[in-house]
């Protein structure tokens, strides 16, 4: 099995209201060379049944210890060179996949964040 290239984490608890817009935004990059690392801490909303629509997510219900501790078990259990954290309730502009291996073209550049607002 290849290596992806993206791996993207995201935290979850109770977030079914929201975390389709965030798998969609994912999935929507028009890129197949990504992992999408749900780490969940046993929801009980709907969020398992949102995130069963998107079957090339891989989703872990398990306790943890808070947001923190869900994003660093996503981050040790990533595989891809480029890791990016997205929360549950945000969602990622179309061409950011495109956009990031630009960036990373350059092999100076470690580290790339962002940020958006919408008012």
């Amino acid at each position: 099995m290849r290596r992806p290239y993206f791996s993207v984490i995201t935290p979850s608890f109770n977030q079914g209201g929201f975390i389709a817009g965030c798998l969609g935004s994912v999935a929507s990059q028009g890129d197949d060379d990504y992992e999408h690392l749900i780490f969940d801490n046993c929801s009980t909303d709907q969020t398992a049944g949102e995130v069963a629509k998107f079957p090339q997510v891989d989703f872990r219900s398990e306790p943890d210890r808070g947001q923190s501790d869900a994003i660093n078990k996503g981050f040790s259990a990533a595989r891809g060179e480029i890791i990016c954290w997205l929360n549950s309730d945000d969602e990622y502009p179309s061409g950011l996949f495109v956009r990031l291996r630009e960036f990373f073209a350059d092999p100076e550049v470690m580290v790339v964040f962002g940020c958006f607002f919408v008012s």
